[in-house]
């Protein structure tokens, strides 16, 4: 009987959905790549990665550089080459977000063409825009986060509610929360070197790749 009741309450604990609270960094970076492609020469977009320390954000472009040369997916052959030059963004913790069983569908991740459109106005003009910021694996009780989308600073709730409820992106369904941040002043960063540098032109967030 014991062992009856032991095991529903596994298979209760199991099936709960938004009952964990991730421990978002206070901060962060986030790092955008620049890479040509056989339909654009310049192309830029923000990786999903959230990483603590410079060392984690060069893994990050390593393993994107890496992937796209043996990847099947048709937007990632599109791509030619990696430049050296990347961008790093501090992003802070700025409030958390409660998330509804409803919002995830655990059906795909993003193409790569979408979160390069998403971000297109976001990396000129970071002073208007927040990211939330999502969990998407908790193992060996460390939680896994991505950059996830760009919001206007004017958009309210409701905007984000209507995005979520539409998203077809993977979030880790024992979350309670995701979370937004404010950018930080981005730099240069060259990820082969791991030399940084200030971007020169302050009303261009993009930094030139001479």
């Amino acid at each position: 009987m014991f062992g009856k009741i032991g095991h529903n309450m596994i298979k209760k604990l199991k099936n709960r959905n938004c009952y964990l609270t991730p421990d978002f960094p206070k901060e962060a970076l986030m790092v955008s790549v620049f890479f040509t492609s056989k339909i654009i020469p310049l192309m830029s977009t923000p990786l999903t990665t959230v990483a603590i320390n410079i060392n984690g954000v060069i893994a990050s472009i390593k393993e994107f550089t890496e992937s796209a040369k043996i990847s099947k997916n048709e937007n990632a052959k599109e791509i030619l080459d990696v430049f050296d030059i990347a961008m790093i963004t501090p992003i802070i913790f700025q409030n958390l977000y409660p998330l509804k069983k409803e919002f995830w569908t655990g059906k795909k991740d993003p193409s790569l063409t979408d979160r390069i459109f998403a971000f297109v106005p976001v990396l000129n003009k970071l002073q208007f825009y927040r990211l939330m910021v999502v969990p998407f694996g908790f193992a060996k009780k460390k939680w896994e986060f991505i950059a996830y989308y760009p919001f206007n600073l004017f958009d309210g709730n409701q905007e984000v509610e209507k995005y979520l409820y539409g998203s077809d992106h993977i979030i880790d369904k024992r979350a309670k929360y995701v979370a937004f941040y404010s950018f930080g002043t981005s730099k240069r960063l060259n990820w082969k070197t791991g030399e940084i540098s200030m971007i020169e032109n302050t009303d261009q967030n993009t930094p030139t790749l001479e």
